[in-house]
């Protein structure tokens, strides 16, 4: 599966769609994965990382 740089699920899940719907399925957009994000999950994370230290230094105040 590293010939095709993909998960051996997805050619299994491929396959069987081009088996069952012709060639037609397997053009079709489809969505998957993160819908809703406004940053990449690398952005996020060093977001999230600068966040969570300024955090721990007690840097963030929360009033209720």
């Amino acid at each position: 599966m590293d010939l095709l740089d993909c998960n051996k699920t997805t050619v299994w899940r491929n396959l069987k769609k081009y088996k069952e719907f012709g060639l037609e399925a397997l053009l079709q957009e489809t969505r998957g994965g993160r819908h809703r994000e406004y940053m990449t999950y690398e952005e996020e994370q060093a977001f999230l990382k600068r966040h969570i230290e300024a955090a721990q230094a007690g840097e963030f105040v929360t009033v209720n």
